[in-house]
């Protein structure tokens, strides 16, 4: 996913709650699947994950790729969905000095081939990172 062929688009914000227009609030994604229908090919990336975790439902998959910034910092605490039988799932794919931190205060490294889970309705908040070239998560949420 990181090489220079794999295709990433430009989105201006890293949550829908953290617009603030700075020069650092922006993020390149790729949707694998929203809207109940997938968006791209290149089910290779996800379908490892998807056959150990074998969700019932899936209902959005996403990756972000970040860029450094001088100082860690949360990018804004959100919630993935208002429903309480959907589950959070990140993949981390690089290894940075930002992690993902919780409201209840719960930190999570990232680490490549970690994947933490939670309920969708627990907020959370992506962390900036200072250490490497880019971060790169795909997030899953689905049913089990």
């Amino acid at each position: 996913m990181l090489a220079n062929t794999f295709p990433w688009y430009f989105y201006p914000y890293r949550t829908y709650e953290d617009r603030d227009g700075g020069v650092h609030d922006h993020q390149m994604n790729h949707t694998f699947y929203q809207d109940e229908a997938w968006n791209s090919d290149a089910h290779w990336a996800v379908n490892p994950v998807l056959s150990i975790v074998d969700p019932k439902a899936i209902m959005r998959i996403k990756a972000n790729l970040t860029f450094p910034t001088e100082s860690v910092k949360d990018c804004g605490m959100h919630t993935d969905f208002d429903n309480s039988l959907i589950t959070t799932g990140i993949l981390y794919l690089t290894e940075t000095d930002g992690g993902t931190t919780f409201a209840d205060g719960e930190f999570v490294e990232s680490v490549p081939n970690r994947f933490a889970y939670f309920n969708a309705t627990k907020a959370h908040s992506a962390q900036t990172f200072t250490n490497a070239k880019a971060r790169c998560v795909i997030n899953f949420n689905f049913v089990l």
